[in-house]
């Protein structure tokens, strides 16, 4: 049975790595990539505003929008650890070596931030509304929990 589409891919490695311990926590040395969308509030106000179909247009939006950022994510190594709201949290385990890591990691980030010009001028039913990515990069001890 395969756990890919249930679990994020560092929990997967650590049941395929230590298939008897429930890998509840997990301590290691990784890079953590924090990225949010510039611009979401005022078009999510707008959209909120513009009453059922807004609500529907503004999942549409972020669906497309964060489908590419876990494909950029995935492509690069990385696993999506959390969501929330307009920001997404992803971590970069440490592989043979931490210089790798984190040019995976930059490289995502800024892969996300090219993929986000596509998001530059969102036309929606409430306006035109300008999209960015930003994003911080943290590395070192992690402590990643399930």
């Amino acid at each position: 049975m395969t756990y890919n589409s249930f679990l994020p891919g560092y929990v997967v490695q650590l049941l395929a790595d230590r298939p008897r311990v429930p890998p509840l926590v997990h301590r290691g040395n990784g890079v953590v990539l924090f990225a949010d969308i510039v611009g979401f509030t005022p078009m999510s106000a707008a959209l909120a505003d513009a009453g059922p179909e807004g609500t529907e247009e503004l999942s549409e939006i972020l669906n497309s929008f964060f489908a590419r950022m876990i494909d950029l994510v995935s492509g690069y190594d990385g696993t999506v650890a959390k969501f929330a709201g307009d920001a997404l949290t992803a971590l970069f385990p440490f592989g043979s070596t931490a210089r790798g890591t984190v040019r995976r990691a930059v490289g995502c980030a800024l892969g996300m931030q090219a993929a986000t010009r596509g998001f530059q001028a969102m036309a929606t039913r409430a306006g035109i509304f300008p999209l960015a990515m930003r994003a911080g990069l943290g590395g070192g001890r992690v402590l990643a929990a399930v």
